[in-house]
């Protein structure tokens, strides 16, 4: 379990020891270790499968390069080096999400409307 820092932020000050350690010896994540999970899981799931949040709020470790959401542009134009289409980033950046939403939504109201027509 992390301990936190004053403030209740977990960091350096009152970071775990394991975690401390862990940090000197695996170098962290760079925006091209991002690219290369978002290919991989495209190429296992499909690109109408994956998805990337951007809630950056009490994480204490990001990617080199993908250190907040003002750094979204940074994986976009690694995305577009990529090769992937702009309609294919939309998808990543939350366009597959809402599909689901949506879809869940839609089969919620079907069910209960079903109920309903039963009683």
């Amino acid at each position: 379990m992390l301990n936190e820092a004053p403030g209740g932020t977990p960091g350096a000050a009152g970071e775990d020891a394991t975690i401390a350690e862990y940090r000197k010896k695996v170098p962290p994540a760079t925006l091209d270790d991002v690219v290369a999970h978002i290919d991989h899981a495209v190429k296992i799931g499909g690109i109408d499968a994956v998805g990337i949040g951007s809630d950056f709020d009490g994480v204490f470790c990001t990617p080199s390069g993908l250190e907040d959401v003002s750094k979204f542009p940074n994986l976009t134009r690694a995305l577009l080096a990529k090769g992937y289409s702009e309609a294919d980033i939309r998808k990543i950046y939350g366009g597959n999400t809402l599909r689901v939403m949506r879809a869940v939504e839609a089969e919620a109201k079907r069910e209960q409307a079903g109920t309903t027509a039963r009683n």
